[in-house]
């Protein structure tokens, strides 16, 4: 329908046709033409949602042309929000050219006519809802309304996020089952929901966190994300889940037995569990005794007295568990300090005979690639000066033929055989006098002989040579 200041406008546009005929006439037409007419003009918004102060275009589509329209928001239908007017082929904000931040609209080949006009405005979060129509001049006695068109602003999530049901933290045992938790959130347009693990993995791209019955790997803080084009929000839930040690009991180092001699240290020994809430830790000894109570099992120095296994039990409210080491002391009495030097000394007589084995090897190979030791090499390439002794009495005596006549002498004929008749040759040796051999004086050591009775001992020698051979 009309407004009550365009049905003025109209009456007077239309005053001549109301000298002409009745008051009543003019009512129906007017009447029908307002109603053959409003549908064809619409407004629309450039998105189905405006963000908060950003551009938003309204946008008037006047399909049988229009020489300008005019932008209204509900209630005030008195003062236009903005007009697009078309002078010849373009577009004015009268008096102002329009310009693409401000309005816009599209001409036709009538000069001075247009079917879409569009107004930009920046819409604020509390214009959600807001009621916008525009006007469209056709004729120069027509005056069309669009329908009406509500504008919708985007909003984000905010602090709006919540859970149902609302607690933001569970405790419960390993096994139990935890209800279905759901993500809200109030936000324009819709938000999407992802749930994330404890790890920051994405869990699932739901509103609804499902994890049935717990694990012990499910404890930890669970995260919902809400989000739109505006933005996005979070909120957490913590899931506590309870267990005891089960088998998870370990040692650190790992050793489950040890074996030491009496006297030596033992490092100390932790024990370590898997638990919610923490475990505590006793140690008890061989005897069965509780050793101490603590994860850790100090011995230090090792005494005899405390061979033999000992059992670490971890436990909370929901169960215990134990592991065991065994640790072996090792002890002698007074024979020890001799068995220890015993043991000392075969080691050092084997490494001798190792290290004179490896020598003698080694002269070995030597050998076998030389022919001859390097010492000896050297005492076989010297030259011998020294004189060497006649091997027989015919060496003698050939050596005696090649002297020189006027040096021969001999030292022999003027010995006292006498004295040596009851002697044996070989009995007694002296040095022979210098014999003078090419002008060179050189000591040869004879034997004297004994037991010779001839004048001349050479050739008695010579007698019983002969006689010993026959």
């Amino acid at each position: 329908m009309l407004t009550r200041e365009m049905s003025g406008i109209n009456l007077q546009k239309h005053s001549v046709f109301v000298s002409h005929i009745g008051h009543t006439f003019y009512l129906l037409i007017l009447l029908l033409t307002s109603l053959s007419t409003t549908d064809a003009v619409t407004l629309a918004g450039s998105s189905e949602y405006a963000i908060p102060g950003s551009d938003f275009t309204l946008t008037c589509d006047v399909p049988d042309e229009a020489i300008a329209v005019i932008f209204y928001r509900r209630p005030d239908v008195s003062t236009p929000v903005g007009s697009v007017k078309v002078v010849g082929s373009q577009c004015y904000n009268p008096p102002d050219l329009c310009t693409p931040d401000v309005c816009s609209c599209v001409t036709t080949s009538t000069e001075g006519r247009g079917t879409v006009f569009r107004w930009v405005i920046q819409p604020q979060e509390g214009d959600h809802g807001s009621v916008w129509f525009c006007t469209s001049f056709n004729l120069p006695d027509q005056i069309i309304n669009s329908p009406d068109y509500t504008l919708s602003v985007a909003d984000g999530p905010g602090a709006a996020v919540a859970l149902s049901p609302p607690d933001t933290s569970y405790t419960r045992n390993e096994g139990d089952t935890l209800p279905d938790i759901t993500c809200t959130a109030d936000c324009r347009p819709d938000c999407t929901f992802v749930w994330t693990k404890p790890d920051n993995t994405n869990f699932t791209a739901s509103a609804v966190l499902s994890l049935g019955q717990l694990n012990r790997s499910e404890h930890g803080t669970y995260r919902c994300t809400a989000g739109n084009v505006i933005g996005t929000s979070s909120i957490t839930t913590s899931v506590n889940v309870q267990y005891g040690p089960g088998a998870a009991v370990a040692l650190s180092p790992p050793d489950t037995a040890y074996t030491r001699n009496e006297g030596d240290t033992l490092p100390d020994i932790t024990c370590t569990a898997d638990c919610r809430p923490d475990c505590t830790f006793f140690w008890t000894k061989p005897d069965n005794t509780n050793f101490t109570a603590s994860a850790v099992l100090s011995l230090g120095q090792l005494d005899r007295s405390e061979h033999g296994t000992y059992r670490c039990t971890a436990g909370n409210e929901f169960g215990e568990y134990d592991t065991t080491t065994k640790v072996s002391i090792q002890f002698c009495d007074d024979a020890c300090p001799f068995y220890r030097q015993m043991f000392v000394t075969s080691i050092v007589l084997t490494c001798v005979s190792v290290i004179i084995l490896l020598i003698n090897l080694g002269i070995g190979v030597f050998v076998t690639r030389f022919g001859h030791l390097p010492f000896m090499k050297r005492r076989m390439n010297r030259p011998n000066t020294s004189p060497q002794p006649f091997s027989s009495i015919e060496d003698s005596g050939n050596a005696m033929a090649g002297i020189a006549s006027g040096q021969e002498r001999s030292m022999y004929t003027e010995l006292d055989t006498t004295d040596f008749a009851a002697q044996n040759v070989y009995d007694q040796a002296r040095p022979a006098h210098d014999i003078v051999l090419d002008g060179r004086a050189e000591r040869s050591n004879y034997e004297t002989l004994g037991e010779v009775s001839g004048p001349n001992v050479y050739e008695e020698l010579k007698e019983r040579r002969g006689s010993s051979s026959k």
